[in-house]
């Protein structure tokens, strides 16, 4: 069974510790929510009436968060010059700087006094794995009656050292994460066109496939080949080869509507899967695709590079959700196209 210690049992320093702890715990309600609690901590511990936590970067200082009274305009994204701040004295020091009454110190003559008029003043400079990240600091209007004590400045130091810790793991954090999606992304994704590849499309597949055997829209594939292309390799080089694939891949892309997914299956093979299309849908898109790349102009040493595709379209059964079922649907179709002199679309046996 837990217990609890009544606050008024604690020293000031145990009752600091007993508070941070139950703000710090709190992390599913989110790092802003446990900074304001920590200022409001702050504030409440050196009786001062204004909290920030900043971020310094070059010569601004940026507003994170931040506890002030009614009436006072300060909140998260706002700018000042860092000189125009105490802060710009506190990030040269090792641990925390303050005063009670910036008109009997030699604050009087900084600018922050002259422009804010605050009189009273602790702050700590932030580190975050190694590099300056910004302050903690609590100032007021009014001077300080009583004394700094080394309670207080053990107070500051341990919420900075916290905010430090935390500001620093949830960096990492995201960091990871971001990287995962990165990593997942190139997993899914063609690096020459930045279409999906083939394990892309497939999942794209799987859950269009899905969708739309449950509430019973149509799904549709367009196949695309470049036409000739070892010829164009062969004639122009490889790096005009790479250029006419990039080409290509624009026009599908820009020939799509929104949601559908295209991907490069092949060296000079595409497929794109188009929900909610039927196959004269589909193969109005894949027309569209066509005149798109008989306008292309791609350039190679030897001169321009006539580029044109074949294309298969077909509708798709709500059972197929491998791109391997895709391709051998819609292949006949494209060979079909081949046959016809090629730059042409095959639609279902039937030629659009």
């Amino acid at each position: 069974m837990g217990f609890t210690i009544p606050d008024r049992d604690l020293t000031p320093s145990e009752f600091v510790i007993h508070r941070l702890y139950d703000i710090t715990s709190r992390y599913d309600e989110g790092l802003p929510a446990q900074m304001e609690g920590l200022l409001r901590l702050g504030l409440e511990r050196f009786g001062l009436d204004i909290g920030i936590v900043s971020l310094i970067v070059e010569d601004t200082y940026e507003v994170v968060a931040a506890v002030a009274p009614e009436g006072v305009a300060l909140g998260p994204g706002d700018t000042f010059e860092l000189g125009n701040t105490y802060c710009s004295v506190t990030i040269g020091s090792t641990g925390p700087v303050g005063f009670e009454c910036a008109a009997e110190s030699e604050f009087a003559t900084h600018p922050a006094y002259g422009i804010f008029k605050l009189e009273a003043y602790i702050g700590l400079p932030i580190h975050v794995n190694g590099e300056l990240y910004g302050t903690l600091n609590f100032s007021s209007a009014a001077a300080r009656e009583r004394s700094f004590e080394a309670a207080d400045l053990d107070a500051l130091r341990l919420m900075g050292s916290w905010l430090s810790t935390e500001i620093g793991r949830r960096e990492t954090e995201e960091q990871l994460v971001a990287a995962q999606r990165n990593l997942e992304n190139l997993v899914r994704t063609d690096p020459l066109t930045d279409l999906a590849n083939r394990r892309g499309l497939e999942m794209a597949l799987k859950g269009f496939s899905r969708r739309c055997s449950l509430d019973g829209t149509s799904l549709s594939c367009v196949l695309v080949d470049i036409d000739d292309f070892k010829q164009v390799n062969d004639q122009f080089g490889h790096a005009a080869g790479d250029r006419v694939i990039q080409a290509v891949a624009r026009c599908l892309r820009t020939s799509l509507r929104p949601g559908d997914v295209a991907a490069r299956v092949g060296g000079d093979e595409f497929m794109a899967v188009l929900p909610g299309a039927t196959a004269e849908q589909a193969g109005a898109v894949a027309t569209r695709v066509g005149h798109a790349v008989r306008r292309l102009s791609v350039q190679a040493d030897a001169g321009p590079i006539p580029v044109t595709v074949s294309i298969g379209v077909a509708g798709v059964e709500s059972h197929i959700t491998s791109v391997t079922e895709l391709l051998s649907q819609t292949q006949e179709l494209l060979r079909e196209s081949k046959a016809a002199g090629k730059d042409s679309v095959t639609l279902d046996e039937i030629r659009a």
